[in-house]
């Protein structure tokens, strides 16, 4: 489990971008490891659906301060196409002339 200092979503018109910092490490908090996988289960966990993923750092705890804070940029997910399934249309014969 990560312990975020910060995670903040905001949804724009056209992508929705997560700004992430995580803790400084030190003797109580654990060197810690960021990735997308992390930011999508958190997204899940508070009911955010996202689209594919076009920008992605990788933050780590280790106390390089500049690799602690990062953001990630999501399109829009899509909208789910409505399908029928085959078994709902009739099929309609024709008959010739």
């Amino acid at each position: 489990m990560i312990d975020y200092q910060r995670f903040d979503v905001e949804n724009n018109e056209k992508q929705i971008i997560v700004d992430v910092t995580l803790r400084e490490r030190d003797r109580q908090i654990r060197k810690q490891i960021c990735t997308t996988e992390d930011i999508m289960k958190e997204l899940k966990k508070r009911s955010v659906d996202v689209g594919e993923c076009t920008s992605s750092p990788d933050l780590v705890s280790n106390r390089n301060h500049n690799r602690i804070s990062g953001q990630w940029v999501f399109n829009l997910p899509r909208p789910k196409k409505q399908v029928i399934p085959k078994k709902a249309i009739k099929s309609v014969k024709t008959t010739k002339k």
